[in-house]
């Protein structure tokens, strides 16, 4: 879920908007960077970690795509994540650097097919909001991506959940709280939503799970708060045998590795109660 306050640190006076893009200069300068480093040394199958792992020790900063009495737009920050940012970034740098580009118009033409239902800004409410949705839309649209969550060998469980998170806390989000148009339109996704069944593997068996994954994987966490699907996502690396959880932390308040394995993780989450595995088929 996307945070519920304005992020300042994109969203200050100086920003640029360019193209239906907004960032910041230094923003391009570090996509273009990024990926010019990616793009003679990087093989496929590793460009997803290599991206992630590029931008830790960068700052957890919620709410960078909350632009207050703004338009919808296409927001890029790169000095600061939330968790589903930190992934979103990632993924579309892998899917630029896989294409041969250095270009950031070309990340943000990415980034905006995975960020938005059918790749087209449309206000509020055309964000994939819901992690369940955005999944579907990733899974159909981008080339090598497929869940792997109940090929692992392990339990798995299938089942709709009711999703009205957004509308039932809708105080909480500026563009529902003041918009009843938008607060209907959420309402019908997540009535759409609803409806759709969604495989999980217990928190249980994550470690076993995990081991079977092996590398370049997403994982999302499902949890047990009522109206919500997923409470954070990141990406697994295995480090010293373990399976560990590479993300942009609120605890940490940094993007990092996480210094506990993933099984020790998951022991401290109670309100987490499985998680979704993909794996990155890039050739």
């Amino acid at each position: 879920m996307r945070g519920l306050w304005l992020g300042w640190l994109c969203c200050v006076a100086c920003c640029m908007q360019a193209g239906g893009v907004v960032h910041m200069p230094e923003d391009s300068v570090a996509v273009e960077r990024l990926l010019h480093d990616a793009s003679s040394s990087v093989p496929d199958s590793s460009r997803v970690l290599f991206f992630a792992e590029a931008l830790c020790g960068v700052p957890y900063v919620a709410n960078t795509l909350e632009r207050d009495g703004e338009e919808e737009s296409l927001v890029v920050c790169l000095s600061g994540f939330d968790c589903m940012t930190f992934v979103e970034t990632v993924l579309a740098l892998a899917e630029t650097s896989r294409a041969g580009s250095c270009s950031f118009h070309d990340f943000a033409a990415n980034l905006r097919r995975i960020r938005y239902r059918g790749g087209v800004v449309d206000g509020y409410c055309s964000r994939l909001h819901y992690f369940t949705e955005w999944a579907a839309q990733n899974l159909v649209s981008h080339v090598g991506w497929e869940e792997a969550t109940t090929s692992l060998g392990v339990p798995w469980e299938c089942a709709s959940r009711k999703l009205d998170f957004m509308s039932s806390h809708a105080r909480l989000y500026p563009r529902l709280r003041d918009d009843n148009a938008n607060l209907c339109k959420i309402k019908d996704v997540e009535e759409r939503l609803s409806a759709l069944p969604v495989c999980r593997i217990g928190k249980e068996s994550a470690e076993t799970a995990l081991a079977k994954a092996g590398g370049s994987c997403l994982v999302a966490f499902t949890t047990s708060t009522e109206g919500l699907d997923v409470s954070h996502v990141g990406f697994v690396v295995v480090k010293e045998g373990k399976a560990c959880l590479l993300h942009a932390s609120s605890r940490h308040k940094k993007v990092l590795v996480e210094p506990a394995s993933l099984k020790d993780y998951l022991s401290g989450q109670p309100s987490v109660s499985g998680m979704r595995v993909f794996r990155f088929r890039f050739r």
